[in-house]
């Protein structure tokens, strides 16, 4: 296996240094992957003390089809690190995909949107209601009666201020708000396959509908 700092000029803090080596001697000599690539804050210089590792490991086609199968596309270990809060966090891809992204792949900067507006929409389904589309989305969860109490300050929040902090705020806020019936794994699966990955098959991803 070989990995790839997918950055140019940068030094990694130690701490963060000890956990990509962990992970690297982790899975050396698996032979179902061949690479690993990091990724995220830490490899692009805008890591915080307690930002978790993001990478993609490179599955064989077999352990990918398989893993695929069971919806099991991520790696998420907090052994690996020594830090507080620390952990590594990665997704499993196969070569395939890495040519496709070369050749036809989407710009794939608009998390904190994208969690608005999923966010948003699971509420208003909760409580069927319908919006006209993106634009109004607020003014129609201002309508509804059944949602989190700082759900539209905290949309707003992170519009404006697109970081991790205010991510999680969100995040937490609808997930606790009730229990949806599916997994925070099956969740991210469903994301990763149907939203970031629609491209690949050529559907349209469900932000755009």
């Amino acid at each position: 296996m070989y990995y790839s700092e997918h950055t140019c000029r940068m030094r990694f803090q130690d701490h963060h240094r000890r956990a990509i080596d962990r992970l690297v001697n982790e899975y050396r000599d698996d032979t179902w992957f061949s690479a690993l690539i990091i990724g995220g804050s830490v490899a692009k210089g805008f890591a915080r003390p307690d930002s978790d590792v993001d990478f993609l490991i490179v599955a064989t086609d077999d352990e990918f089809n398989r893993r695929r199968t069971r919806n099991d596309l991520f790696i998420n270990r907090k052994d690996l690190c020594d830090y507080e809060g620390g952990y590594v966090n990665g997704k499993v891809i196969n070569h395939a995909f890495l040519e496709e992204v070369a050749d036809e792949g989407n710009e794939p900067s608009r998390a904190a949107s994208q969690l608005a507006l999923f966010s948003g929409r699971l509420i208003l389904a909760h409580n069927r209601t319908l919006f006209p589309y993106h634009k109004w989305l607020t003014r129609t969860l201002e309508s509804v009666e059944n949602k989190p109490v700082e759900l539209l300050s905290q949309i707003e929040a992170l519009l404006e201020y697109p970081n991790a902090e205010n991510a999680d705020a969100l995040f937490h806020s609808v997930r606790g708000f009730r229990n949806w019936g599916v997994s925070d794994i099956e969740s991210y699966t469903w994301f990763m396959t149907e939203v970031e990955w629609a491209w690949m098959s050529g559907t349209t991803p469900m932000e755009d509908w």
